[in-house]
């Protein structure tokens, strides 16, 4: 007997796999958002007081901190290197915590696709990319109404980005 599909277990399959060895490298940490939103400790070196994790994403999942920084900080204020980062780690937390609060942030930055956000997609690869998409697939079919205002946005992000020409 073949086992049933699983579309959550794929997904994150997925994301797992295209972002396996990403790295945050030099680019913007978690707390550091808050700090640049705040405008003030733009020196990397008291901001990785806070020993944000530079190395495995997947740490990043479990992590409280994840889900509690936005409005102050969060996705806005990453450059490329740290949305790449972050980016798999905040998909896996809204696929296991639909309603989180950090998910309307998340949402809103992978369906509104003006400059600054196409600038900073412009680092992932063609896997990391079809991820994404599939991610958002995911949700517009399977998260019942915790993104229902936003259905329209992620038909609209899938069709005109992350499932046209940008993933080819």
């Amino acid at each position: 007997m073949t086992p049933s599909y699983n579309q959550k277990e794929h997904v994150l399959h997925l994301i797992y796999e295209s972002f396996d060895q990403v790295l945050l490298e030099d680019g913007v940490s978690l707390h550091e958002t808050i700090a640049i939103d705040n405008y003030y400790a733009t020196d990397k070196e008291e901001v990785q007081i806070k020993n944000d994790e530079r190395k495995d994403w997947k740490k990043l999942i479990d992590d409280p901190e994840l889900e509690k920084i936005h409005g102050i900080g969060g996705l806005c204020f990453y450059d490329a290197k740290g949305l790449r980062f972050h980016l798999p780690a905040y998909m896996c937390l809204t696929i296991h915590k639909p309603y989180a609060d950090v998910n309307e942030s998340l949402m809103f930055t992978l369906t509104h696709l003006e400059a600054y956000n196409l600038e900073r997609f412009a680092i992932l690869t063609v896997e990391q990319k079809k991820a994404v998409k599939v991610f958002l697939t995911y949700i517009w079919y399977n998260t019942g109404f915790a993104f229902e205002y936003n259905f329209a946005e992620i038909e609209a992000a899938i069709r005109d980005y992350w499932g046209g020409g940008a993933v080819r």
